[in-house]
């Protein structure tokens, strides 16, 4: 139980496929009823992003841990399937600092996939397929199976190839308290997806009932998924209000910023990051809003130091 964080490239051409792949995961979890993050900036998650929560994790394209995964106080959730598309993110296994794959079990996530060398995008597992196959209630090892095209020795799975972490007869208990919110979306879904103008009534009203962060940020990022961007916005304010953690709520106002940055209004964007630095300023999670800044408002070169002449 937890949220999906998706980092597309956007890199342009010949990596479409492995963004469509991310974007078809991202449609899945819309259906499934599990709160999903995604980034679609040409930057990957920053260094230090509040990546709470993380029960799944599919990104690319950066040759060493990046982001969230730079953070010492990161974990994943128990349970949690992640893994990041690169040539060689299995390169270099016993190192927690490099490539993708050691770092990922690092930090306690319990299976991944990656490549030992380069296989080209085609031939890497294509997550699209693992993660649907896990959603149909296969284990790690079927699903990881099916989503090679070819088999071949440079691709590999670590975990245990019989995991299932969505069993077909998984119960859904709400009477249980932890992690109630997500199992409370997943009923919602079940129920009532199909009919969204009831969907979203239930879940605010369950939101505020609850005291629920997880839920209001959860209906925000529904929201966005159907482009309502101002609608997002005010479901990620009463989330950061219901939050009692600096890092969850540093990550609604990164929401906010993001929308105005998604709509071109990057000045907006900036000057609220500069407000949310001088707030955040306690937390390791604050470097994510320093990356940010410097990619939306890079700071002028040193001067040049002329030469004499003698």
């Amino acid at each position: 139980w937890g949220k999906a964080y998706l980092d597309l490239s956007k890199k342009g051409k010949g990596y479409e496929q492995g963004d469509q792949w991310l974007e078809e995961i991202a449609l899945m979890n819309k259906t499934a009823g599990i709160p999903c993050v995604v980034d679609r900036n040409v930057d990957t998650y920053v260094t230090n992003y509040p990546m709470n929560d993380t029960a799944l994790y599919f990104g690319w394209y950066s040759h060493h841990r990046n982001g969230p995964l730079l953070n010492e106080s990161f974990q994943f959730k128990r349970g949690a399937v992640a893994a990041h598309l690169h040539s060689y993110s299995a390169f270099e296994l016993q190192n927690p600092d490099r490539r993708w794959c050691g770092p990922i079990l690092a930090r306690g996530a319990t299976a991944t996939v990656g490549n030992v060398y380069e296989p080209f995008l085609s031939l890497t597992h294509h997550f699209n397929i693992l993660y649907h196959r896990l959603l149909r209630g296969y284990s790690i090892g079927e699903a990881a199976y099916m989503a090679l095209p070819a088999l071949s020795w440079q691709a590999v799975l670590l975990g245990d190839p019989l995991y299932r972490p969505f069993r077909a007869d998984l119960e859904i208990k709400l009477s249980d308290q932890e992690d109630r919110d997500y199992k409370a979306l997943r009923h919602a879904q079940f129920r009532w997806g199909s009919d969204e103008e009831a969907l979203i009534p239930k879940l605010r009203t369950y939101a505020n009932k609850a005291n629920s962060g997880i839920v209001f940020e959860a209906l925000g990022l529904l929201a966005r998924a159907n482009g309502k961007e101002e609608e997002a916005n005010a479901f990620f304010t009463a989330a950061r209000d219901k939050y009692s953690g600096k890092a969850d709520q540093l990550r609604q106002d990164l929401h906010i910023v993001d929308v105005y940055r998604g709509a071109g209004n990057t000045k907006t964007a900036i000057l609220l990051l500069q407000k949310i630095r001088k707030n955040n300023s306690q937390i390791p999670e604050e470097k994510a809003v320093t990356a940010l800044l410097n990619i939306l408002d890079p700071p002028s070169p040193p001067p040049v130091k002329l030469r004499q002449k003698r």
